[in-house]
């Protein structure tokens, strides 16, 4: 996807979930006398609906002082509960599939208080990369939310979450850090600037219109590939910046002392920006080099309007398994980054069963070629899959009118050339 197309995404959808009251999504506030930051994080995707080890969590203030921190490693495993992460934390699972975090504001010169929560700092500590679709962090009064969509229209390594804010009508992508960069994962942490990720539409207007004020600021957000739990910020604002720093609507009042060009979220070697590869080479092959199915055997189904296989597919920084989407009626081959339609009553053979769970028309062991376009029909074996059903969310969504009608009115139900 287009960076201003992602853009325009997170446009719609962000001021759609505002208004259906995406407050209620975020950590809630600390009772007066808890010396406490909670932080919520969201992970998006895995073999279960939590997946991966938690990251630790440092807070910091708006002046870069190190409130609090959470050092735990402990593995979700998709089941809720509690566990100690240190004394007077505690880190659960909560109904909504979140990671909960009760970060004591004990490391503050002057003892402990509520502050504002200005910078997060997610660093992985153990091997189990999460997926993450959102975080958000509440104390002092405030409470500010961020998504993954911000990183993943900077480059980072993504794919679609089944993580629903504001009744359903908006499902952010994850994005992935991983403690030893296995499976082709580039980021071991990540901070942001928590402030400035309000979904209000001039401040992503603006963010659409000069994307340096998000994806080239290190001081905002930016991934880390090489830190520790106990490393700082990279770069931060300056102490005045929440008082002088942004006009009336959330818009930054110096978008040249924003800027600063130190931000990573991939391997430089492999997220340089190119055309996306071409899905319609006849002899088969991928022009990707860079690993893109993270969980071979492992396939995702999702009945949701807001996923697409073919987006997925395209995009020249997703990762993860393979993905159908049931309403676009498309199979995305994420080893090859390639998409197919599913079989139907009138497409036989060069198609994706998906109740099978398998490609149509292969033979096992022999190189067989799609008639229609003369690609290689891969062979599809799995060993688990997820199945995002409509009827398990709350529906309430913003719909892609006729999307999945005029793919097949566009191509007569023949792969496009």
């Amino acid at each position: 996807m287009a960076l201003a197309a992602a853009f325009n995404w997170i446009n719609v959808a962000g001021v759609g979930i505002m208004s259906a009251g995406l407050g209620k999504d975020f950590a809630k506030k600390p009772l007066q006398n808890e010396y406490i930051t909670n932080v919520n994080i969201g992970i998006g995707t895995g073999l279960d609906s939590m997946s991966g080890n938690c990251p630790n969590v440092n807070v910091y203030t708006k002046d870069g002082a190190r409130a609090g921190q959470s050092k735990s490693n402990e593995h979700l495993g998709g089941k809720h509960k509690t566990f100690k992460a240190s004394q007077a934390k505690k880190v659960w699972v909560n109904e909504k599939d979140e990671i909960e975090l009760k970060i004591a504001n004990t490391q503050l010169i002057g003892g402990a208080k509520q502050v504002e929560p200005h910078y997060l700092k997610l660093t992985m500590f153990a091997e189990d990369a999460p997926c993450i679709a959102s975080v958000s962090a509440a104390s002092a009064g405030v409470a500010w939310g961020w998504f993954g969509d911000f990183a993943k229209v900077c480059g980072a390594q993504w794919y679609h979450s089944n993580k629903i804010f504001g009744d359903g009508v908006y499902q952010p992508a994850c994005v992935y850090m991983d403690r030893n960069f296995s499976h082709g994962i580039y980021a071991r942490g990540m901070s942001m600037h928590m402030p400035d990720f309000g979904t209000a539409k001039a401040v992503v207007d603006q963010y659409q219109q000069n994307p340096d004020l998000l994806c080239k600021s290190a001081k905002r957000m930016t991934m880390y590939h090489d830190t520790e739990p106990d490393d700082g910020l990279r770069l931060r604002f300056p102490d005045d910046w929440t008082s002088r720093g942004y006009n009336q609507d959330g818009t930054d009042k110096f978008p040249n002392q924003v800027v600063d060009n130190q931000a990573t979220y991939n391997d430089p070697k492999t997220s340089a920006p190119s055309p996306p590869p071409d899905k319609f080479r006849r002899d088969g092959n991928s022009t990707t080099t860079a690993i893109s199915n993270n969980q071979e055997g492992h396939l995702v189904i999702s009945e949701s309007e807001n996923h697409s296989a073919k987006d997925l597919c395209e995009h020249p920084t997703s990762l993860g398994p393979d993905f159908v989407s049931t309403e676009e009626g498309i199979f995305c081959d994420m080893t090859a980054k390639e998409y197919w339609f599913l079989c139907s009553a009138t497409l036989k053979t060069g198609c994706f069963d998906v109740d099978k769970k398998e490609m149509v028309g292969g033979k096992p062991g022999i190189v067989t070629r799609d008639l229609e376009t003369g690609r290689v029909i891969p062979e599809k074996k799995y060993e688990s899959h997820n199945h995002w059903k409509r009827d398990e969310w709350r529906w309430g969504r913003v719909k892609r009118s006729g999307w999945k009608r005029a793919v097949f009115d566009i191509y007569h139900g023949h792969w496009p050339q």
